[in-house]
């Protein structure tokens, strides 16, 4: 196996004890894990039995993690918080999470982070628990009341001065779950609500111009009009707005307005400097960013070293900035703005300036993030020059994924080397997912053939992917072979829809009959096991929200009828889950892969809390349509079902087991 991979410390999928856990425990969920709770006795012996279940699952179980955070709150303020955050992981838009982190952080008596978190907690429930906003107006009460008795705000004390909750990163979140429309449902509650702020908007405008659509800010403008903000507010966001849409005159018209009536709006005026940017007017730019008040927001700083950079003003080396990651990630995420509006040979004058005035020297991660926007460009000997004298560990990923886009693997593995030798896999990385659409159409066509033609560029769209992460992230398809490892084939088990099963089908005809005949004869074994196994035929799951593991127990396993000497033995046919394994999520939540691949993901980068997956959504919900424009229902069935009887048989045992559903 390749070093860098053996770097990573993964000594086997984590299948067999994955298995093996859900099988011994595969009726505790959230709800019975507190009921065990609820029985013992003492306050120990509840905490004990509650770290041993959250050890063994960290995902999910929101409500075991807000019940040991209570639990420990007194004792362990860090543990407490830390179960709080990973229930935000496993679900950012709970207000129940949010609550309980105001009750956390008022009991330490952190005013700012509770109030804020309240604020959270109001807008996620939007009226769904009349009881929970009873108990968020009784601690908001609370707090008012100690505040007016003179108590301390310790929220900027060493613990909670990074704690504060965003909502902007909350519908981030919901942003990479590929959702738009259930992104807009919770843009809409944020500025519907009375207690909306020009802060609400912002941050709502923000995300919504990451779905590269205008349709959605128009929608988010009209609420601008009918919102209680001042006339100063809605023409401010009316101009972001434009901003946002990249009609950067009419947004330099509109704040020009908002200036002219309050020459203080440091807002208005840093997008006022960053709409002449965008048309590349330099001395306005300049102009306008020496007249911005600076604020706390790291995009002000952003915009002040640009302007420096452009107007030539050399800066003292002082050795560390504060919020230099930050910094410098916003700066990139100005200069790739430029680059959407075609003005890459302005981003080229500023790079150059940066690099005259020694500003990679002062914000070590700017080369960084730099160098990565120029590799997305297309310009890797840029990217290469910019990383030249960077000391930072993550100078040798990037440059081990410019060693990739040439094509030099030998090199790649090298910088690989260098970048995973002080990685420790038992360290806990927590990232985020971010979901990668199939981009398959809404509408299908009626002719099968055509849709299995969609199939097949489904499957290629898979590819294109898989292969940009390869090279980005310095993952490796073939680490299934390198680690000499086929447990996906031989202990878990895909279930197929129908048109991958057609697919299949398909080229299965075209094969030797003998190997043929060989799929047929395996997959009637596994059946024949299952059903003496468990005493029934194993059937076809048909439905929406069926739990499949009721269909197929977890501790039934075997190996693939398509698995032959270590390799598939139909890899030009396999089904999508084969295709896409390692590299996917569901719900934008929960990475899916084994530990090979989970460890690659988890330090393929130091730079961004997120890592581009597959949706496997999209993919399922294209197959869900084809059943039911086929079918009218869901269907669904593990490999060695669809092929132990002829294509008519099938077709028949589908429709029989789609009457029986719907009676």
């Amino acid at each position: 196996m390749k070093r860098s991979l053996e770097l990573l410390g993964a000594e086997s999928s984590g299948l067999d004890e994955t298995r093996k856990k859900n099988i011994l425990n595969k009726s505790l969920d959230d709800n019975e894990s507190l009921i065990e709770v609820d029985k013992l006795s003492s306050l120990d012996e509840k905490e004990a039995y509650l770290k041993t279940l959250l050890e063994k699952y960290p995902q999910g179980y929101i409500g075991s993690k807000l019940l040991l955070s209570e639990l420990v709150k007194e004792k362990d303020l860090k543990l407490s918080y830390n179960m709080l955050l990973s229930a935000m992981f496993s679900d950012p838009t709970s207000p129940k999470v949010f609550y309980s982190l105001a009750k956390l952080a008022a009991f330490y008596d952190a005013f700012d982070i509770a109030f804020k978190s309240l604020d959270i907690a109001s807008w996620l429930n939007s009226s769904n628990s009349c009881e929970l906003d009873q108990e968020v107006a009784i601690l908001k009460q609370n707090l008012l009341e100690r505040k007016l008795l003179g108590a301390f705000d310790n929220s900027k004390n060493d613990f909670w001065n990074t704690k504060t909750p965003e909502k902007y990163k909350i519908l981030e979140r919901i942003y990479y779950e590929s959702n738009p429309e259930k992104l807009l449902k919770y843009c809409k509650h944020l500025v519907e609500q009375k207690v909306a702020n020009q802060k609400d908007f912002e941050d709502v405008f923000k995300v919504l111009y990451l779905l590269k659509t205008n349709k959605y800010l128009k929608e988010v403008q009209d609420q601008v009009l009918v919102s209680n903000l001042t006339e100063v507010s809605k023409g401010f966001l009316l101009g972001l707005n434009l901003y946002y849409s990249k009609d950067f005159h009419a947004a330099i018209s509109k704040l020009q307005e908002v200036i002219k009536t309050n020459p203080l709006n440091s807002k208005a005026m840093l997008y006022l400097a960053l709409s002449y940017l965008h048309i590349e007017e330099k001395e306005k730019f300049i102009k306008y960013s020496e007249l911005v008040l600076p604020e706390a927001e790291d995009i002000f700083n952003a915009v002040y070293f640009i302007s420096c950079a452009l107007s030539k003003q050399k800066m003292l080396n002082i050795g560390g900035y504060p919020h230099d990651k930050t910094i410098s990630k916003e700066i990139s995420s100005i200069l790739q703005s430029l680059i959407d509006a075609d003005q890459y040979n302005f981003v080229l004058e500023i790079n150059k300036a940066f690099d005259d005035l020694d500003f990679y020297k002062i914000l070590s991660y700017l080369p960084l993030y730099m160098s990565e926007l120029f590799i997305r460009k297309g310009d890797v000997n840029k990217a290469e020059n910019i990383l030249i004298g960077c000391t930072n560990k993550e100078s040798h990923r990037i440059k081990a994924w410019i060693c990739r886009v040439k094509g030099d693997e030998s090199a790649s593995e090298k910088e690989l080397i260098e970048y995973r030798k002080t990685y420790k896999s038992s360290e806990d990385i927590v990232f985020q997912c971010k979901m990668v659409d199939l981009e398959l159409p809404d509408v299908l066509p009626e002719d099968t053939n055509k849709l299995l033609e969609i199939l097949e560029y489904s499957y290629k769209r898979t590819k294109e992917i898989i292969t940009d992460l390869e090279i980005e992230y310095g993952l490796n398809s073939m680490t299934c072979i390198e680690a000499t490892c086929q447990d996906c084939c031989t202990k878990t088990f895909p279930l197929i829809s129908f048109i991958e099963y057609l697919y299949m089908k398909n080229w299965l005809d075209k094969q030797d009959i003998d190997f043929k005949n060989q799929i047929i004869n395996k997959s009637k074994t596994i059946v024949n096991d299952f059903t003496s196994k468990y005493s029934r035929e194993p059937e076809f799951v048909i439905g929406e929200g069926q739990d499949y593991k009721k269909s197929y127990p977890i501790d039934f396993t075997f190996d693939c009828p398509c698995l032959g000497d270590n390799k598939c033995t139909v890899y030009e046919a396999r089904p999508f889950t084969c295709r896409a394994y390692g590299f996917t999520s569901l719900d934008g939540y929960k990475y899916k892969g084994c530990n090979y691949f989970l460890e690659q993901f988890k330090i393929s980068t130091g730079l961004d809390d997120f890592r581009k997956v597959i949706s496997t959504k999209s993919f399922a919900d294209f197959s869900l349509k084809i059943d039911k424009k086929l079918f009218g229902q869901k269907i669904l069935g593990f490999i060695p079902l669809w092929f132990i009887q002829s294509h008519d048989e099938t077709m028949e045992k589908i429709k029989k087991a789609i009457s029986s559903y719907s009676s």
